[in-house]
């Protein structure tokens, strides 16, 4: 009951690092205009998912792990 699970504090950075790495990557693709190709739109949209990934699925299932 008292214990604490130190999984889930190890997974707040690793969360908050996963998202601002792919605001990033979506900040650079967009104010460089030298990356603007279709390779790097593609490694952007791949960022945006990512991107949501780590802002909707990993809180909750940290969460789930956590109760």
């Amino acid at each position: 009951e008292g214990t604490f699970n130190w999984g889930v504090l190890a997974l707040t950075p690793l969360i908050a690092a996963s998202a601002l790495g792919n605001v990033l990557v979506c900040l650079a693709v967009c104010w460089e205009r030298r990356l603007q190709n279709m390779t790097n739109y593609f490694l952007m949209s791949l960022a945006i998912a990512d991107l949501l990934v780590s802002l909707l699925v990993m809180p909750i299932g940290m969460v789930v792990e956590l109760f």
